[in-house]
C-alpha cells in the first residue's frame, strides 16, 4: 500500500529550546498518510526530542506541529488523550510491564481506553499476537522472551488500539543481526498489509535503507538532508556521506576534534 499525497503530520517552523539551548531549530516536515519514514541523526542531533513532540509528550517552543488535521499545541488534555490513542510507540526496551503475561501487556490499552467486553478484547490479543508473530506465547512472562520477542510484544501492545501512526524509537537497539532483519520485516508488512504510517529513528543505516520510503538526516537540531534511499547513498553532501557510509573523516568529526581542541585549550588556562 503506497503513500498517498494526504499529509498525516505537519512540522512548520519548530524550534524547541530547554534552558538557552535551541535542541531542535526551525524544523519544517510532511510526512505522507502510509509513508515510512525513517529519521536518521548521531547522538545529540534531537531525534529523540522530535520523537517526543510527535507523540505529543512536549510541545514546540515556537512553530506548529500538526497531526491528522489539528494542531497539537491546541489541543486540551482531553484532545491529547484522544490522539494519542490514533498512535503507537515502540520503546527501545519494549517498555513492558514485568509482572503482566504478553497477552496481558497487549490487552492494557484496551481495557484502559475502550468499554469492549473482556472475551472481545481476548479475541484482539489473539489477532495481534497473531500479527507479530507471537501466537502461542501470549502466557509467557516478558522475563522468558527472547530480545527480539520483547520487541514483538511491544509492537504488539503498540497495535492494539488500530493506530494510523506507530513511532519506532532505534527498534534494532540491542538485537542480533538476524532479529534486526526480522523486526525491519515485520515493520515494512504492518505497513504495507495496513497502511500505518510508519516514523522510525535509528542511525542503523543498514535497517534504515531496508525500512524507508524516505529518510531525512539531522544534525545539531536541523534537518540536513531529505530523499530516498538510492538519493541519500549517492549523495555528494561531505556530511550526508560520511553519516550514510560510515566515514572516518568529514566534516563530523572535523568538527569534535575542533571542538575537543577547544575544550582542551580552555581547560588547560590556569
Amino acid at each position: 500500500m503506497p503513500p498517498t499525497d494526504d499529509n498525516i503530520i505537519e512540522v512548520r517552523n519548530v524550534t524547541k529550546t530547554f534552558g538557552k539551548t535551541d535542541v531542535l531549530r526551525d524544523l519544517s516536515l510532511d510526512v505522507k498518510r502510509g509513508e515510512r519514514l525513517v529519521i536518521l541523526g548521531g547522538s545529540g542531533a534531537g531525534k529523540s526530542t522530535l520523537l517526543n513532540m510527535l507523540a505529543a509528550e512536549t510541545q514546540p517552543t515556537k512553530g506548529t506541529l500538526t497531526i491528522d488535521g489539528k494542531e497539537v499545541g491546541a489541543m486540551n488534555e482531553r484532545d491529547l488523550d484522544e490522539y494519542r490513542k490514533t498512535m503507537g510507540v515502540l520503546f527501545q526496551s519494549g517498555a513492558l510491564f514485568n509482572s503482566l503475561t504478553i497477552a496481558e501487556n497487549i490487552a492494557l490499552p484496551m481495557q484502559e481506553h475502550t468499554d469492549l467486553e473482556q472475551s472481545t478484547i481476548d479475541t484482539i490479543v489473539t489477532m495481534k499476537l497473531h500479527l507479530v508473530g507471537l501466537l502461542g506465547h501470549g502466557d509467557k512472562m516478558p522475563s522468558e522472551l527472547s530480545g527480539g520477542m520483547k520487541k514483538r510484544a511491544g509492537l504488539g501492545r503498540a497495535l492494539a488500539l488500530d493506530p494510523k501512526i506507530i513511532f519506532y524509537d532505534e527498534p534494532s537497539a540491542g538485537l542480533d543481526p538476524v532479529s534486526v532483519t526480522e523486526i525491519d520485516k515485520l515493520m515494512v508488512d504492518l505497513n504495507e498489509t495496513t497502511g500505518v504510517t510508519t516514523v522510525v529513528i535509528t542511525h542503523e543505516m543498514t535497517s534504515a535503507f531496508r525500512i524507508a520510503h524516505r529518510l531525512v538526516l539531522m544534525d545539531q537540531g536541523k534537518f540536513v538532508a531529505d530523499g530516498t534511499p538510492d538519493e541519500m547513498k549517492q549523495s555528494d553532501n561531505p556530511l550526508v556521506h560520511q553519516f550514510v557510509h560510515g566515514k572516518l573523516e568529514g566534516p563530523m568529526t572535523d568538527r569534535r576534534d575542533g571542538d575537543a581542541y577547544r575544550r582542551a585549550l580552555l581547560e588547560d588556562k590556569p
